[in-house]
Formats: structure tokens, sequence, C-alpha cells
């Protein structure tokens, strides 16, 4: 019996562990490297920010405002870098 509870536990936390997973995250690393500008705009909407860089390179700045309890929110976001040809070569995960 307490080896059955054991791994119904596991089995709960990992279904919650992956599930946590964004898809936006999916999406980002399955997309780094292939992805166009246009594409990750198609999927994500309009960057919150966007810079860009002295070798042709370009930062855009994705925030999320979450709200929970008692008024209390937090940012969240992605910072996606593209290469001079527009392509994403690489992304972050940021807390605003």
């Amino acid at each position: 019996m307490k080896k059955q509870i054991g791994l119904w536990s596991l089995l709960c936390f990992s279904v919650t562990f992956v599930s946590c997973t964004s898809w936006k995250v999916e999406y980002l690393d399955e997309m780094t490297g292939k992805a166009t500008q246009e594409e990750i705009r198609q999927k994500l909407g309009l960057p919150t920010e966007v810079r860009t860089l002295t070798a042709g390179e370009t930062v855009w700045l994705y925030r999320y405002k979450e709200f929970g309890g008692f008024g209390y929110h937090w940012c969240k976001g992605y910072e996606l870098r593209f290469d001079n040809q527009k392509v994403l070569r690489q992304w972050n995960s940021i807390f605003c």
C-alpha cells in the first residue's frame, strides 16, 4: 500500500511539473536557430520593447504581468536575441 501511494505521488508530481512548462518556453526552445522575427511575432505578438545592437542584432523583450491574491503581482518575460538575418539565436527567461 505504501509503495502505491509513493508511486501515485511521484506520478502526480511529474504531471504537475510537466504541465507547468509554458508553451512559450517549448516554442522558443524548438524555434531557436530556425524562426524569423516575423514567425515569432505571429506566435507571440508584438514585443514589449525592441533594442537594436551595433552589430545589426536585435533584442526583443516580452513582459507578462501576473496577478495573484491580495493585489500581489509579479512580472515574468523573455528576452529574445536575433542575428542580423533576423533569425532567433538565443533567448532567456527574465523577471522584471
